[in-house]
């Protein structure tokens, strides 16, 4: 019996220290941040562009296996993106446009995101996105109008 309650307190105790070890090895790692940007209050009814956060959807989109290239319109809630995808990787666009889809909405939560591989959308929000300047600013008539267009067209399959 002596040897079973030492067998017991051996396999106790070697459990307790594989904790404490795991514990102590992780109590030093923080996960690593999450820049949250919530979707700007629209108080006033006028749309703006928001060239900061595109840009930093932009890059984050380029990190995505298979995107050679990517533009980003955002106005007020919505995010716009549209990738450039060449080579093999045209056989892989659902799944692309999905994952990009899930990163994005993981990380800007309270916008609505819209992706597209399209070409001819690609050319119309690198416009858009051309016009746009380095500042928020408020978003001329004629592209609201075209981005209006834009994301009536990337919303039919």
């Amino acid at each position: 019996m002596r040897t079973s309650e030492h067998l017991k307190t051996v396999r106790i105790r070697s459990c307790l220290s594989l904790f404490i070890l795991v514990m102590a090895v992780t109590a030093g790692c923080v996960p690593q941040q999450q820049r949250l940007l919530t979707p700007p209050s629209i108080s006033n009814q006028k749309p703006m562009l928001y060239p900061a956060v595109a840009a930093e959807v932009k890059e984050a989109v380029k990190t995505v296996d298979g995107v050679e290239d990517s533009t980003a319109v955002v106005i007020d809630k919505d995010i716009s993106t549209a990738l450039k995808v060449t080579g093999f990787d045209r056989l892989r666009l659902k799944t692309i446009r999905g994952s990009i889809e899930k990163k994005l909405k993981e990380s800007y939560p309270g916008y609505e995101v819209h992706v597209t591989t399209d070409k001819k959308m690609f050319k119309q929000l690198q416009q858009i996105e051309k016009q746009e300047g380095g500042s928020p600013k408020e978003v001329p008539p004629e592209i609201i109008e075209n981005y209006k267009k834009i994301l009536k067209e990337m919303a039919v399959p």
